[in-house]
């Protein structure tokens, strides 16, 4: 009985060592796909749809097909540009993503949304080298 239950552990320590380093690998497989099929799930209705942004005197304005909402420049917490993208970062939590590849004057939005974030004090960050991983 007791070289049975020798034979049980001495099996089951391989299989944990080999758990304990192919864990991560799994679980950040898992956690992008449940955020996948969050995000598709909570923007199904935001795809493939057309929306217009505009920087007015002391507010964002964006027009989409469910309506138009104003957003205030004090409002806004910071701007973060990478390589590929543009995000306002809103003091609720909440995002603007602008992707550069849709921008056709890349210079002049930069600009804007730099002069923003002098004028009103709000933290601009640029991190060009930034990868997503």
């Amino acid at each position: 009985m007791d070289k049975i239950e020798l034979g049980h552990y001495l099996g089951a320590i391989p299989v944990l060592i080999l758990g304990i380093f192919t864990f991560p690998f799994f679980h950040k497989k898992i956690l992008k796909r449940q955020f996948l099929e969050f995000v598709n799930e909570s923007y199904k209705n935001s795809f493939d749809k057309e929306t217009k942004l505009s920087f007015c005197n002391d507010h964002i304005e964006i027009q989409n097909s469910t309506g138009e909402s104003k957003i205030q420049y004090s409002s806004l917490a910071k701007i973060i540009e990478i390589s590929s993208h543009f995000f306002i970062v809103i003091k609720a939590g909440a995002y603007i993503v602008l992707p550069k590849s849709e921008i056709p004057n890349m210079v002049g939005i930069r600009t804007t949304l730099q002069s923003i974030a002098k004028e009103n004090e709000i933290s601009y960050s640029s991190e060009l080298d930034w990868k997503w991983i």
